[in-house]
């Protein structure tokens, strides 16, 4: 990558808690908006179209929790972890640091036996691409049935950090814990005392199990899945929606996602100035997989590599070293 290039990575790389801090208060407010204005118009529709956007919220907040786990919330571990946990993880039951325990292995290996993101989706036939149009929308609907309450629960379990799986350290997992027990006493305190828990069921815990995990589905597939894996630029997806998909599937620029695999430095406040960026270099402007689409089936969409095979391909033998300096 010419020089100049390195400095404007540089430059886009520098750390913003104000920004981090102001999405997620955003996020909070049209959370804390949707419910209001359900409350408001009482009705069942009204209510259903409340939890689905929550459920957009929470995994815009989900987003957040991924930007720290690379430390782009605060300069120093601490004060980005406790951030992070405080505002966008603890209360969509994760953990920043249990996830970046993960989360590293899956930059450090991507897709390969030693990616754990990989390993556990890549043997099933709901994680194999691509896939009859009726497939498509079966495995959208078992897991909309039931099948993503039920992986949300065990990630619950697995974040909470009190299963044995969870990679807490000794010298953290007391004082971790103690943290996270006192945030959820506070905050199931505060509805017990003002007789609210009904709304914290229907506003919080039923749209996170209900429809939270479909935009995560739609998101992970989105990000590795019906590719030819030719390189590091074909491993991965940038995708170009329109601002209502945008808002909805792909909030804080996680729609770049093959920009964010080239330069995990870079926050989400910045991918979008990183991704034209890399527009710029020939290799990534030939080689790189960016869709126009998450789901219109029509043009360059996520659909239509997911759906019909996507075309052959053979990288020449220099294209991973080459993608590097995208």
């Amino acid at each position: 990558m010419p020089l100049n290039k390195k400095k404007e990575i540089h430059s886009l790389s520098r750390v913003s808690t104000p920004r981090y801090v102001s999405a997620a208060t955003l996020d909070w407010a049209a959370i804390v908006a949707a419910a209001l204005v359900s409350e408001h118009v009482a009705t069942w529709p009204a209510y259903l179209i409340a939890a689905v956007f929550i459920a957009s919220r929470q995994h815009a907040l989900m987003i957040l929790v991924h930007d720290a786990t690379h430390f782009r919330a605060h300069k120093k571990p601490f004060w980005n972890d406790l951030i992070s946990d405080l505002l966008c993880a603890f209360p969509v039951f994760f953990d920043t640091y249990i996830y970046r325990r993960r989360h590293m292995q899956h930059h450090d290996h991507l897709n390969s036996e030693k990616d754990p993101d990989w390993v556990r989706k890549i043997p099933f036939a709901e994680w194999q691409f691509p896939k009859t149009r009726v497939g498509y929308f079966l495995m959208f609907l078992r897991y909309s049935l039931g099948r993503g309450t039920l992986e949300w629960v065990y990630a619950t379990w697995y974040f909470s950090g009190l299963s044995k799986a969870s990679p807490y350290p000794p010298d953290q997992k007391k004082r971790k814990l103690a943290l996270k027990s006192a945030f959820w006493l506070i905050i199931m305190g505060g509805f017990v005392a003002a007789g609210a828990l009904k709304v914290l069921a229907l506003y919080w815990i039923l749209p996170f199990y209900g429809f939270f995990p479909l935009f995560q589905r739609l998101r992970s597939i989105a990000e590795h899945f019906g590719l030819d894996y030719a390189g590091d630029l074909r491993s991965s997806r940038d995708v170009i929606p329109g601002p209502i998909e945008a808002y909805f599937l792909s909030p804080h620029n996680v729609n770049l996602h093959l920009s964010h695999h080239l330069h995990p430095s870079v926050p989400f406040h910045n991918l979008s100035k990183l991704q034209a960026l890399l527009e710029s270099e020939p290799t990534y402007a030939r080689f790189a997989v960016v869709n126009s689409s998450y789901l219109l089936p029509r043009g360059n969409s996520l659909w239509r590599d997911v759906i019909a095979k996507p075309p052959e391909f053979h990288a020449p033998p220099d294209t991973k070293d080459q993608s590097k300096a995208g």
